[in-house]
């Protein structure tokens, strides 16, 4: 059943003076055909009416799912920041780190001239790009001492933990590369995989 607000309304009448088809218009009429009339402009009349009223609805639906997708978004970095202060939470040595990092990542990323949705990326990235070290174990990632060779084998696992994670989220892919090469160098002595 079509909304209600689609049903066009005629007001067909013998009056015709400007203030009566101002008042029919007044009270919710979309359109005022005095009498006699042609039906043929009437059918006319009424097809524009309908399509105008299937304009106005689509740029409702239209305007609503702008609103949805920003409210997902919006979601989406949240969940992000969540997972973020997480890691943080875990390790107290390094609260704030991320927080530092993304702050670091954007102020350069905005010297060098990177667009406002690059920029988006960016900031989701640099948010997680530590993830990984979710998949590294306490006994490792919280050891006061001195880390072994197998321990750092493990350590430096946290990037492809984290490419292994977020590879399948599409939503994260153009930031991506952050959490999956942020050990990496200029001249290439970093590490993203062992």
């Amino acid at each position: 059943m079509p909304d209600i607000a689609e049903v066009p309304i005629l007001l067909i009448t013998s009056l015709d003076d400007q203030s009566s088809r101002i008042s029919g218009l007044q009270a919710g009429a979309d359109d005022f055909v005095s009498k006699p009339y042609n039906s043929i402009e009437l059918f006319a009349r009424l097809q524009t009416i309908l399509r105008l009223n299937r304009y106005r609805r689509i740029a409702e639906q239209q305007h609503e799912l702008e609103d949805l997708n920003s409210e997902l978004l919006t979601a989406y970095d949240k969940t992000i920041e969540g997972w973020s202060l997480a890691l943080d939470l875990r390790d107290k040595e390094v609260e704030g780190h991320t927080n530092r990092v993304t702050e670091i990542a954007l102020k350069f990323a905005r010297a060098v001239g990177f667009s406002e949705q690059e920029l988006l990326h960016i900031r989701r990235g640099a948010l997680l790009h530590d993830v990984g070290k979710l998949g590294v174990p306490d006994s490792i990632l919280l050891k006061p001492d001195k880390l072994t060779e197998d321990e750092w084998r493990v350590m430096r696992m946290h990037p492809v933990h984290a490419y292994q994670w977020l590879s399948s989220i599409a939503f994260l892919l153009p930031a991506l590369e952050i959490p999956y090469c942020h050990h990496e160098k200029w001249d290439g002595t970093g590490y993203r995989a062992v």
